[in-house]
């Protein structure tokens, strides 16, 4: 599995759910239907993004588009800013990519 089946699934299972437990629950029967092999790999993938949006760059955006963002708000904000709408993570538009990739 590369990168673009990863976000294939996640833009699947976003772009056709009603709210996010309808998500969470898409993208559950997905990855369950992927081969150990190929779940390795999604795993890795979330993995590699969750860890590059440990930041302080993105600590402070969300910070700022909240009004505050507490010591456990940025672990709760991490998986929304990738999964939240297609495309968000990898837009070179959005509030996450530059706050991981700052100027």
């Amino acid at each position: 599995m590369d990168v673009s089946a990863f976000w294939k699934i996640i833009d699947d299972a976003r772009s056709n759910a009603t709210d996010d437990e309808d998500f969470l629950t898409r993208i559950d029967s997905r990855v369950r239907m992927l081969e150990p092999g190929e779940l390795l790999v999604f795993q890795r993938h979330f993995n590699k993004i969750q860890t590059e949006s440990y930041s302080w760059n993105l600590w402070g955006a969300a910070f700022l588009m909240n009004g505050g963002c507490s010591d456990d708000g940025l672990p709760k904000a991490r998986p929304i800013a990738f999964s939240d709408s297609p495309g968000f993570q990898r837009s070179h538009n959005s509030v996450f990519s530059a706050a991981v990739n700052p100027l």
